[in-house]
């Protein structure tokens, strides 16, 4: 059973992580399917409720899923939140 769990410090945090995950969740589904990851978020209360900065996404999603999905794979690739390996 999928279990999804939001975190932010502040009711803004926590906004802007169920405001991601509306906006990300079909390719964030292509790139780890069932398998646990962590998606580190920035927000900033300047710039409005719907702004965030992917700072990390944890772990590197598996080769299989990246030849499977090559452009989501590029697409977040080009962010450089994945870690180093």
């Amino acid at each position: 059973m999928p279990v999804f769990i939001f975190l932010g410090l502040g009711t803004l945090g926590t906004e802007v992580t169920g405001y991601f995950f509306t906006k990300s969740f079909i390719e964030l589904g292509k790139l780890y399917a069932n398998k646990p990851f962590c998606i580190l978020l920035q927000a900033n209360s300047n710039k409005g409720r719907t702004y965030y900065d992917i700072k990390a996404a944890y772990p590197k999603p598996i080769t299989y899923r990246m030849l499977l999905y090559p452009f989501t794979f590029y697409k977040w690739y080009k962010k450089s939140v994945f870690p180093k390996n």
